[in-house]
């Protein structure tokens, strides 16, 4: 069998004074839901598709502006855009012994960036401190290794897809109502990843200072 079948797995990239890489394991009651929402450039506009055309001048077929819209239907354009969303919740009791952190634990002791086994409290803090501590957008330092998406270092066989999936993690609830367990809920969303998100983020802005100026240059001086 291919993947992770009985677990997943969110790997957060070293934090400045951490040992290593923290993984954390989510495997009792787990329970994940996968949502997909999508953008249209046009939805559900079959009615204006007229108007559209006198805009959009030969964009627009014609044999489009024969159709007999029923008043519910119309023509969708897809726009690329849009969430694939991941949503994973499960308990941790105090019994299991997977990682939790960086592995840097002794023994039955606790730090900052790894919670040893059967110390529940720690290991609220330490998942917090790593989620709070931590950049999760496209530079890829927070994947989750989930079903066949993941590389096989928590599998016998990698998954289909061969790697986990870059998130932006949007939001994380840790409750702890027992001494026994604690319940983790993470809300994701895929997210791209680029080389150098500082270097991305000045390209955007110089494409931005371009339309700036060449705007300025129609731009009459009153």
């Amino acid at each position: 069998m291919t993947g992770l079948s009985d677990r997943v797995v969110l790997e957060i990239d070293a934090l400045p004074d951490a040992e290593d890489d923290a993984e954390f394991h989510l495997q009792t009651d787990l329970e994940t839901t996968d949502a997909l929402s999508r953008n249209y450039v046009m939805a559900e506009r079959g009615q204006y598709v007229t108007t559209i055309a006198e805009i959009a001048g030969d964009l627009v077929p014609e044999d489009a502006l024969d159709h007999d819209f029923n008043r519910r239907e119309g023509y969708h354009i897809d726009g690329g855009a849009g969430t694939d969303q991941i949503t994973v919740s499960a308990t941790r009791g105090a019994e299991e012994t997977t990682q939790w952190g960086d592995g840097s634990a002794s023994g039955y002791e606790s730090n900052q960036y790894d919670a040893a086994r059967g110390d529940l409290d720690a290991q609220v803090d330490v998942l917090r401190h790593w989620l709070n501590e931590t950049r999760s957008d496209s530079q890829g330092q927070t994947r989750l290794h989930i079903r066949e998406h993941t590389d096989g270092s928590y599998s016998d066989e990698p998954g289909v897809f061969g790697d986990p999936i870059p998130v932006a993690i949007l939001e994380h609830t840790i409750s702890k109502e027992s001494h026994a367990e604690i319940e983790v809920t993470l809300e994701m969303v895929r997210t791209a990843t680029v080389p150098n998100m500082e270097d991305a983020l000045d390209g955007v802005q110089d494409a931005i200072d371009d339309v700036i100026e060449a705007v300025a240059d129609y731009t009459p001086d009153w």
